[in-house]
């Protein structure tokens, strides 16, 4: 069980004997070698040094009940392992808008700043960093999510020449909101900026919160080194209490999961049983398989849910997904 609030936000929230149990968005590959320095990295151009910049998290990707999320984590592609900020700001906020306003500001309904410091954080390279929050965000259950980062560094003064963490990729998943952001050189502004100037891949995050969940990630390999090609391998992962049983299914189609059921149920008939189990001890349990080598497949849409029982209180955690790829 991993714990990274305070017993006093704990006990404020309810939540002392749950586990935090990620959710990865979109999928939880860390076979990526393609990032992006604007959210929270640098390049050895002075315009990288402050930057605002927003990722949103479809409703499907995140639980759908009243939870709390309590910190989040990035995989580092190459670069620095160590950062220095002169300040690093992280907001979260509703939104029902699939698509991001060019206004910052719009994105981000029942915002919470969950993070707010200044000082050196130490990311490895190849590996997932964790962020804890200083103020937990209570998430609806029912919306869309706005990740904001607010970064202010000298890329002049760092230890290395770069660092970026990851997004989608291999190949990059166009059907994913963009993400969008503003950059500039040290005291120019940019990191309050009121309106984005560019677009960007949709940026790799793994949020932790307390709910049972599930994610899915795959090697590279096929024809085009491509993640989730025909005949690699899928890992999918259910997190939840130890003990606790769970059966996953997935539903095939040609276009990302909609809501069958209040923003619950993502998967479409027909069901495909995947798989059944117990948690493990240590709060999951992992297991794979392969995908076909049928070329018929490429370009098909999978999506997983599982459906968690805890001592009989039934929960269905996030739903998640990928396209099958040559």
């Amino acid at each position: 069980m991993k714990s990274h609030l305070s017993l006093a936000s704990i006990l404020a929230f309810g939540v002392l004997a749950q586990a935090q149990n990620p959710v990865a968005f979109p999928q939880d590959a860390s076979s990526t070698t393609v990032g992006n320095s604007y959210p929270l990295g640098y390049t050895r151009f002075t315009t990288s040094s402050e930057a605002r910049f927003q990722q949103l998290i479809p409703v499907q990707y995140l639980p759908g009940a009243n939870t709390i999320v309590s910190g989040l984590s990035v995989f580092m592609t190459s670069g620095s392992s160590a950062i220095n900020y002169q300040s690093l700001k992280i907001t979260l906020g509703h939104t029902t808008a699939s698509i991001l306003s060019t206004t910052f500001s719009a994105n981000l309904a029942n915002a919470t700043t969950v993070y707010n410091k200044a000082g050196t954080i130490n990311f490895t390279t190849g590996s997932w960093t964790y962020i804890p929050f200083s103020t937990p965000f209570r998430y609806d259950g029912k919306s869309n999510l706005t990740v904001e980062f607010q970064k202010v560094l000298d890329s002049t003064s760092q230890t290395g020449s770069n660092a970026a963490h990851g997004t989608t990729a291999s190949p990059v998943r166009q059907d994913l909101p963009s993400a969008i952001y503003a950059y500039g050189n040290l005291n120019s502004g940019a990191s309050t900026s009121t309106t984005s100037t560019n677009t960007a891949n949709a940026f790799a995050m793994r949020l932790w919160l307390f709910h049972p969940t599930l994610t899915v990630g795959s090697d590279r390999g096929g024809a085009n080194n491509n993640v989730f090609a025909l005949g690699g391998s899928v890992t999918i992962t259910n997190y939840g209490a130890s003990g606790d049983s769970f059966a996953t299914a997935l539903a095939l189609g040609f276009a990302p999961p909609i809501s069958m059921w209040n923003a619950l149920l993502y998967l479409q008939p027909p069901l495909v049983p995947l798989g059944s189990g117990q948690i493990g001890a240590s709060g999951n349990t992992q297991w794979m398989f392969t995908i076909p080598q049928n070329a018929a497949l490429i370009g098909v849409f999978i999506t997983l849910q599982s459906l968690n029982d805890s001592a009989g209180v039934l929960r269905l955690t996030n739903a998640t997904d990928f396209l099958i790829n040559s």
